[in-house]
């Protein structure tokens, strides 16, 4: 599916690696722009470790006053994650990401889950500064007609499609695998 951004800065990626003897943060600069942390998808009894919430805190400190972060794992260990930085940062956004593969649950009764989510915190208070990004729409195979219903309105909406909402359906991803096209 086609996706359209409007007046949107390209940002320049810097990859860095945490490894596990050095989660002191130490090496890491000063994040001025979008810093994303994308957690491994693995047992989640390691992210409430006391390690963890001391590394977490480091990256909150190295962030700049307009900076904003962005946390992509399972759902448990995002809301883990809220809980160590909700009195540091501003909570704006939790996106659901379809996921490729289920994820069993520990409890076989349970059903799989079948998404990963994304967390958008920032250090600056108000709403969200971000470009509005729009899916563009579809259209019926038979009369060439858009499968969106208008209400009588379609004189309002854009020509291109209709603005992305925070449950990602139409992007799919394994979050142990590749993460580029959601990134």
């Amino acid at each position: 599916m086609t996706h359209l951004s409007e007046d949107c800065n390209p940002l320049h990626i810097r990859h860095y690696s945490v490894a596990e003897d050095d989660v002191s943060g130490r090496r890491l600069p000063e994040l001025t722009d979008v810093c994303l942390l994308i957690l491994p998808a693995s047992t989640r009894t390691e992210y409430h470790s006391e390690i963890f919430t001391q590394f977490i805190l480091t990256i909150v400190q190295k962030l700049g006053p307009e900076a904003t972060l962005i946390t992509i794992g399972e759902p448990a260990d995002l809301v883990h994650f809220h809980t160590c930085i909700a009195a540091s940062m501003q909570y704006q956004l939790w996106i659901s990401i379809k996921s490729d593969r289920p994820s069993p649950d520990e409890n076989l009764s349970a059903l799989p889950r079948y998404h990963f989510g994304a967390l958008v915190h920032t250090k600056y208070t108000g709403t969200l500064k971000h470009a509005k990004t729009r899916i563009q729409y579809t259209y019926c195979p038979a009369c060439d007609k858009t499968t969106k219903d208008y209400g009588g309105k379609k004189h309002t909406y854009h020509p291109y499609g209709t603005l992305i909402s925070d449950v990602w359906r139409d992007i799919s991803a394994d979050l142990s695998g590749d993460l580029d096209h959601v990134i």
